[in-house]
């Protein structure tokens, strides 16, 4: 599923459609939280694609939102430097190949 966040505040478990892919993501954070408007902040991670054999191939550049009023998630993101290597769970939204 291709959409914006803010077009899935309403779903849950039971009504999550099958197209929704689950990731797991590890990279380095390329700028501070931003905030995107009156419901979300956002980080930027850079991510290096691993191939077979240890080697790495394409970075990318993704961005992860999450809502203002988790405070757990602000709290942890917001001590984030540049540089910091985070790991990060979630619903994929949109990958950008890094120039």
């Amino acid at each position: 599923i291709i959409a914006n966040a803010r077009d899935l505040i309403d779903m849950n478990q039971e009504n999550l459609p099958i197209s929704s892919i689950s990731t797991f993501v590890m990279g380095f954070a390329t700028e501070p939280v931003q905030s995107d408007d009156e419901l979300f902040k956002s980080i930027n991670i850079l991510v290096t694609e691993f191939i077979k054999g240890g080697s790495s191939g394409k970075k990318f550049l993704i961005k992860c939102r999450y809502l203002k009023s988790d405070k757990r998630i602000d709290k942890k993101l917001v001590r984030a430097r540049k540089s910091s290597n985070l790991m990060i769970t979630g619903e994929t939204y949109t990958i950008k190949k890094a120039d």
